[in-house]
């Protein structure tokens, strides 16, 4: 999870498309666009349920706090997600969200 904000934070649209797999891969991988007027500003990971060294499926709920570089006095906002990952080959890719 941490992976994938800080690829975010610095433009790396292969490192997030190579790190998602099943629907969110068929959905966002063709469009994802990493936005350079979004100042990326922090990440609070609210809960971690599973996701350990033993397990195949892991989620986090976090918010992702941003604001908008090209608005003047802009409030600063917050993505907030229910992220779902499964291990697969070894690595844990991002497969979907939850309300």
């Amino acid at each position: 999870m941490q992976s994938r904000y800080s690829a975010y934070v610095k433009q790396q649209r292969d490192y997030l498309i190579n790190t998602m797999a099943g629907r969110v891969a068929e959905e966002m991988g063709h469009t994802l666009d990493c936005d350079p007027t979004v100042q990326w500003m922090g990440l609070k990971i609210h809960e971690v349920i599973d996701g350990q060294v033993d397990d195949d499926v892991g989620e986090v709920r976090f918010s992702a706090y941003f604001k908008q570089k090209n608005v003047p006095n802009k409030q600063k906002q917050a993505l907030n997600e229910h992220s779902v990952f499964r291990k697969i080959g070894g690595r844990w890719l991002y497969v979907d969200r939850k309300s």
